[in-house]
């Protein structure tokens, strides 16, 4: 590579904000089976951490979104390691609802103009939140274009009530109060912003609990090197799934490239039971 077509890569990349969203599999304390033995409020094992970050650094997001944090140290600990292995981000931010066991986290090397943590109540009395973690909603300013994104993790299909199997009446619920905020900054969005909607929404893509947000959102298509789309192994079902990534409306799609899914197919299930998706936003020039 010649120094003038090195300068016209760094410069074409200069242009494209590099996005990841990655459900970190139990990043927090809980009871392992760990080191031939049974222990209690356990941290995520060590090589699990290393093999985590051994993915971020090949992937290399500007903005990282991160499922299945268990606390703010734990974030930072994560983000010191690291910038320690030459992956820096100087901005961060961790959102939790009082009786979840994992949050919402991003690590950035931007600062966001804007972080917040929606909370969506019931309205039927009893203040119970409409969601199992909340929602997101971040604001980035870049090449002087907004990058609005909801950030979300879904409820899981693991329950203990026999009335709702798979968690689908939950997640149904969940879906519901998503669409409405969503609607609603769909309606105030200016031409200058671009809304995305990322995270792990526990539910295959195709399937028609999705339908709701199919009416007005598309997904950016990934694939990992080998073209195929999963994010999620199910080993309870022996299942590859497509359950993460990045939602976007129909005009925005173009503005998004995608860049991969990580680990590669062959080597899936290291350091956490979802891929991270990465994906390129470059802002579209205003008509």
């Amino acid at each position: 590579m010649t120094w003038l077509s090195g300068l016209v890569s760094l410069c074409a990349e200069s242009s494209v904000l590099r996005l990841g969203t990655w459900n970190v599999q139990n990043y927090l304390l809980q009871n392992r089976w760990e080191e031939s033995r049974y222990r209690f409020e356990y941290p995520k094992p060590e090589a699990d951490k290393a093999a985590l970050r051994e993915q971020l650094l090949e992937a290399r997001p500007a903005i990282l979104f991160l499922q299945e944090i268990g606390s703010e140290a734990m974030l930072g600990e994560l983000r010191e390691d690291l910038a320690i292995a030459g992956l820096d981000y100087p901005f961060s931010h961790f959102s939790a609802l009082s009786d979840s066991r994992s949050g919402l986290a991003i690590l950035s090397s931007i600062a966001p103009d804007e972080v917040l943590h929606l909370d969506p109540k019931s309205e039927s009395g009893t203040c119970a939140s409409l969601t199992r973690r909340g929602i997101q909603e971040v604001v980035f300013v870049f090449m002087e274009k907004r990058l609005r994104i909801f950030h979300v993790h879904l409820k899981s299909r693991y329950t203990s009530d026999n009335a709702d199997p798979d968690s689908r009446i939950f997640r149904a619920a969940e879906l519901a109060a998503l669409k409405g905020i969503l609607d609603q900054r769909l309606a105030i969005s200016g031409k200058n912003e671009t809304l995305l909607l990322l995270g792990d929404l526990n539910t295959p893509f195709e399937s028609p609990l999705l339908d709701p947000i199919r009416e007005n959102w598309e997904p950016v298509p990934l694939t990992d090197v080998q073209g195929q789309q999963w994010t999620y192994h199910y080993k309870k079902d022996a299942k590859f799934e497509l359950l993460d990534g990045f939602w976007t409306t129909p005009a925005s799609v173009k503005a998004f490239t995608p860049v991969g899914l990580f680990p590669s197919a062959t080597d899936a299930s290291v350091g956490s039971d979802h891929r991270l998706a990465v994906a390129g936003w470059r802002p579209l020039p205003q008509k």
